[in-house]
């Protein structure tokens, strides 16, 4: 994101002052690193668990419950983000064995841009893997502590919620 604020202030200045604009600025911000911010932010944002997340139903589970429920509704995540990893890997691969260039004032070759998806979509897929390994291990231990593979937020969540399922179940239990 620095780089591509150095570039805009550069270009501003150079249109405003010196009537010359960066004529590749553009088509390298938008076609290139505004793709790789947005790829390689979306495994972070998973890390930190901070996807929207609809979790009404699932916070009134218990620990081992959630878990279950979590760890099913990666199952789906998991099978479309290898296909979008497969067609990005493949689309990419194409472009660099074509020699596909764009047809602007960069002129770079296609798959550079492209690479960005495969790359960006492989480290989401190895994060959920993780998550699922984590939400597994915490199916057959509710009291694991799995924040390094779960995720550094979370896992307040998770000894909040561990320590409501132990004081209701202290509750439940007859003196």
């Amino acid at each position: 994101m620095f780089a591509i604020m150095l570039l805009v202030v550069a270009d501003v200045a150079m249109r405003y002052f010196f009537g010359n604009p960066i004529k590749w600025s553009y088509p390298l911000i938008a076609k290139y690193l505004m793709i790789y911010v947005f790829f390689l932010a979306v495994a972070d944002t998973l890390r930190r668990s901070q996807h929207i997340v609809i979790d009404f139903l699932a916070s009134t589970l218990d620990i081992r419950k959630r878990s279950i429920a979590e760890f099913l509704g990666y199952v789906p995540s998991l099978l479309v983000f290898a296909l979008i990893f497969w067609l990005g890997a493949e689309n990419t691969w194409r472009q660099y064995v074509n020699n596909d260039v764009r047809i602007d004032s960069l002129a770079w070759p296609i798959w550079i841009g492209s690479l960005a998806l495969p790359i960006g979509i492989g480290a989401m897929l190895l994060r959920v893997v993780l998550r699922m390994g984590a939400l597994a291990v915490r199916i057959l231990d509710p009291k694991a502590d799995v924040t390094e593979a779960y995720g550094e937020i979370d896992n307040e969540d998770i000894m909040a919620l561990s320590e409501a399922d132990m004081a209701a179940a202290e509750v439940k239990q007859p003196c």
